[in-house]
């Protein structure tokens, strides 16, 4: 982890997103866009069978995967639902073109990192496939996602 930072020489500015339970850190390169949350533009894959892929959501004249990357994938139904923001994320690794969205609790925030306001965490087996790292910063716990794992995840989930 550090190498980056070494590479780099200074710091990294990162988004954080809030999900239902966890927080990402993600590169500002791949938010494409931030929407206020609308409960008609978006409809259930309850039947698709694909882990993580919770709905589609109409986006630029196409269908994208709405993705949960909480565990079980729930949506908390009690949160005041004008807070929360549909963030449109694009491939950072594979196919440009390829899109995909996140439902969230709020904007996403802006996290300036160094080496030394980020700590990698133990080891963990229980990491899920679409995490790469578990961080600290402070006394928050966050994940970086590994966007390969994601975008394969999303491939299947055809994009109209």
């Amino acid at each position: 982890m550090s190498a980056v930072f070494k590479q780099a020489k200074h710091s990294i500015s990162t988004l954080l997103v809030r999900l239902e339970k966890l927080e990402l850190l993600v590169p500002k390169p791949a938010i494409v866009e931030v929407i206020s949350w609308n409960r008609v533009l978006f409809s259930l894959a309850k039947d698709a069978g694909m882990a993580g892929v919770m709905g589609y959501y109409a986006w630029n004249d196409r269908t994208i995967p709405l993705l949960s990357l909480d565990p079980g994938g729930e949506v908390d139904q009690e949160f005041n639902e004008n807070r929360r923001k549909i963030v449109v994320l694009r491939a950072v690794e594979g196919e440009p073109e390829l899109h995909y969205a996140l439902l969230t609790r709020g904007l996403p925030k802006p996290v300036l990192l160094d080496e030394h306001s980020l700590h990698a965490t133990e080891e963990d087996s229980q990491l899920e496939a679409w995490f790469k790292y578990k961080v600290s910063i402070g006394n928050r716990l966050l994940r970086i996602p590994d966007f390969l794992q994601l975008e394969k995840l999303v491939l299947p989930a055809k994009q109209s």
